[in-house]
């Protein structure tokens, strides 16, 4: 964390003191790097000096040394923590106070220049805990890692090395619930009532059997009512009663069903038959209501039922479904450990059953695919539609693809809701996808399209038809945009609609269109935040965020770059984008005369960069302060520059800005003498070296420069020739002159005084007719107030001695 410190410092100095001192420290600058620390120390003249170190502080002691009273320190940071100064006996010293005791601490005189280079090789945790150890090794640092960002979207994407294969690969999560089917009791249910059982079914009569193996239950209630009308004995009717609340709740006649077992429950709640009438009217709300109700008054109904009760399994199975109904899982695993209750063949078989349906409720694929795979062959599972959608969701899960595409034809058979339906079909028709080619699959996910408009396996559909198409077709991506788009805003579903959204996206990245692709993408971002793709949407971001950039800066769209910049810089923040592409944002800065912000960013970069990278943002940096005009920092970075790298690249390019600077502030002299010893025969080295001789009234020197063999641009021919026509005059050079002063065109800003300077050489001559129209010209055609002011004078001179 940077720390902002006030920066103490002391001033002791007399102004005697600033008389006699033989150096005057005039300007710090300081660059940081990950590691390392240069400060650029300015004088008058170069002292004598020497350092102290001790622990974190070093004291930086000049002798014959003041300090100029408005110098002012750069600001305290997490690397030099406090400065403080002090000037006595015409000494001045620099404590500078570190975070971490600096492992190198060297100074670099440039006596040319009049500068000191302090390098300092900053501490760290390592080095200060070990500090013999880290000098042995001279100055080791802590290294930074280079293993890749797993947590950097771009990089944990499974699609971003094949975009295109996002299409053919991607499924979204499907989310198909099915209702728990609640076990019932065999018919008829009487047979478990205490303490007849079994000779219950002697109550019944044959023809009831037989209709009930046909599950004719309708047309077994009248024969019910007419036994019950019949009997005499109440215990017979009893069960009878018991009987005909079963038959109409397997009916499916809630109303009826649910009055009769009330009726039984209520009246003879504290007989055997009360018990089991209440057993079968929760089983009935479970079905019919809500399984959270069923759930609860099982609770209530379990003192009643003991291990010898012959009920007890079908009530503990009971039990374990409204667990899985109600998604209990914690309750339902504790009802399956249960092994004080002895399982018959039959309910030991829907245990199992409902064992791999917790495990699939729980996301335990493997052990679900394993338990429904023990019990396959078992018609418990085709009657069970919530576990026949798990066994068929697992076998598609373990790539059982053929079996996965049966299961789900068996599945769909059981299945009258139109939504559920299509969503099933769909899953099919993923399974067969995977074994059979995307062509003959096309047709198939049309049929889905079409049979099911409106619902959510319709618009799936429709997306994996457009897939499939764009994959198969040549030239089809315009159409698949077209297609992905009114999905997206038609689509019934959150899930569907940012799916179709994302791939519009993606496919105008893959069509080249990355300005398009990038708006699109970010509306996705902030529209499904929470949504299954969003890490996806991150991925395809980063990737084309600096392809936009560098697309804008290209165009000189240098706001809309900036634009781009602003909204996206948590890519910067979280390190997720090269730090190169600041230097396109940099230059977007100052493209727009935005220079302050500029520099900001060149300096930024220079200081996270690589020895070897910094290089290269020095120039653009320079050239960024000079149109600033900010020409003393054009001075201390080329000073920067040129002390990293005495033999670098763009050493020419930034002398040329540096001489540009001076000659800017008017330090003529301070520019000469960084002129190089032979002026190069380069338009831009030899017009500002004749510059600012000219400036200097070094007119032999303008002339050697600009009479060598130059090739000159249209853009300065006007005023190289004005400096040596005018150095030329002032050397009484004067026909010489005069060829250069007609060959100044009309539209420089020298025309004026070119041609005013040609009515002085006629005159000179003694054309004094001559001259007079040259400066009746000048007075009626030009531009310049100051010259046309000079030849009106001219011509009332020539008529007072007229």
């Amino acid at each position: 964390m940077k720390k902002k410190l006030t920066i103490l410092i002391i001033f002791t100095m007399l102004a005697p003191c600033l008389a006699n001192a033989k150096s005057v420290l005039t300007r710090i600058n300081k660059i940081s790097g990950n590691d390392s620390v240069e400060l650029f120390c300015t004088f008058s003249a170069i002292p004598s000096y020497r350092s102290n170190i001790r622990g974190k502080r070093v004291d930086f002691i000049l002798d014959d040394t003041t300090i100029k009273p408005d110098f002012s320190f750069f600001e305290a940071d997490d690397k030099i923590v406090k400065i403080l100064s002090l000037n006595k006996n015409n000494k001045t010293i620099l404590s500078f106070f570190f975070r971490f005791p600096p492992q190198r601490f060297d100074v670099i005189p440039d006596r040319e220049a009049n500068k000191l280079t302090i390098s300092v090789l900053l501490g760290n945790p390592y080095s200060s805990a070990l500090p013999e150890f880290s000098a042995k090794l001279e100055g080791l640092t802590i290294i930074e890692r280079t293993t890749k960002d797993f947590s950097n979207p771009l990089v944990a994407s499974r699609y971003a090395a094949d975009w295109k294969s996002f299409f053919k690969l991607y499924e979204a999560k499907i989310e198909l619930t099915l209702p728990v089917q609640f076990t019932q009791l065999p018919f008829p249910a009487i047979t478990y009532l205490l303490p007849d059982r079994e000779k219950n079914k002697e109550i019944l009569d044959k023809e009831i059997y037989e209709l009930a193996e046909q599950n004719l239950w309708n047309d077994i209630l009248p024969l019910l009512l007419e036994q019950i009308n019949k009997a005499v004995d109440p215990e017979i009717k009893k069960k009878l009663a018991l009987t005909y609340g079963d038959v109409l709740a397997r009916d499916n006649n809630f109303s009826d069903a649910y009055k009769q077992l009330y009726l039984l429950a209520d009246e003879y709640s504290e007989e055997e038959i009360g018990v089991f009438a209440k057993y079968l009217l929760i089983l009935l709300r479970a079905r019919f209501e809500d399984p959270f109700i069923a759930d609860f008054e099982l609770r209530n109904l379990q003192d009643s039922m003991t291990p010898a009760n012959p009920l007890t399994p079908y009530f503990l199975i009971s039990q374990i479904e409204t667990a899985l109904a109600t998604e209990q899982y914690s309750r339902m695993h504790d009802l399956l450990g249960r092994d004080d209750i002895a399982y018959p063949e039959e309910t030991a078989t829907i245990r199992e059953l409902r064992q791999a349906d917790y495990w699939y409720g729980t996301g335990d694929l493997i052990k679900a695919y394993v338990g429904y795979q023990l019990i396959e062959k078992h018609d418990v599972l085709l009657d069970k539609i919530f576990s026949l959608n798990g066994y068929c969701d697992t076998l598609y899960q373990q790539k059982q693809f053929p079996e996965a595409s049966r299961c789900y034809n068996l599945l769909a058979g059981h299945i009258n809701d139109k939504e559920k339906l299509g969503m099933i079909n769909y899953r099919k028709y993923l399974a067969e996808l995977q074994y059979k080619t995307p062509v003959e699959m096309i047709d198939y996910f049309a049929g889905i399209e079409h049979t099911y408009p409106g619902t959510e396996a319709g618009f799936k559909g429709a997306i994996k038809k457009t897939d499939l198409r764009y994959l198969t077709l040549k030239g089809w991506s315009e159409t698949a945009i077209s297609y992905y788009n009114a999905l997206a805003e038609k689509s019934v579903s959150r899930a569907t609609r940012e799916e179709a959204s994302f791939k519009e996206a993606l496919l105008y990245r893959l069509s080249g269109q990355n300005i398009k692709s990038a708006e699109l993408i970010m509306t996705f971002l902030r529209d499904f935040r929470k949504g299954e793709l969003f890490n996806s949407g991150q991925a395809l971001l980063i990737e084309l965020f600096p392809l936009v950039i560098q697309e804008y800066v290209e165009k000189k769209m240098y706001m809309e770059a900036l634009v781009l910049a602003k909204q996206n810089r948590k890519l910067f923040i979280r390190n997720w984008v090269s730090i190169d592409l600041l230097s396109k944002l940099a230059d977007s800065y100052n493209a727009l005369g935005i220079y302050n912000e500029a520099s900001k960013l060149y300096l930024y970069l220079i200081t996270l960069s690589s020895e070897d990278q910094k290089e290269q943002y020095y120039l653009p940096l320079i050239s960024a302060a000079y149109d600033h005009g900010a020409y003393n920092f054009v001075e201390d970075y080329a000073d920067q520059y040129n002390f990293r790298y005495p033999k670098g690249e763009y050493r020419t390019k930034i002398l040329i800005l540096r001489i540009k600077s001076l000659l800017a502030e008017e330090r003529y002299q301070d520019a000469i003498s960084i002129l190089p010893d032979v002026i190069p025969e380069t338009e831009t080295f030899s017009l500002l070296a004749a510059t600012l001789y000219f400036h200097e009234n070094k007119y032999e020197k303008v002339i050697e420069i600009l009479e060598r063999p130059l090739e000159i641009s249209d853009e300065n021919f006007s005023a190289s020739n004005f400096i040596l026509a005018e150095s030329l005059y002032q050397l009484k050079k004067y026909d010489q002159a005069k060829e250069r002063f007609e060959e100044v065109s009309k539209d420089s800003i020298h025309h004026d005084q070119s041609r005013y300077r040609l009515g002085e050489l006629s005159k000179i001559k003694g054309d004094r007719k001559g001259s007079l129209k040259i400066y009746e010209e000048l007075v009626e055609t030009g531009n310049n107030s100051l010259w046309i002011k000079m030849a009106k004078k001219e011509l009332e001179l020539a008529d007072f001695f007229q």
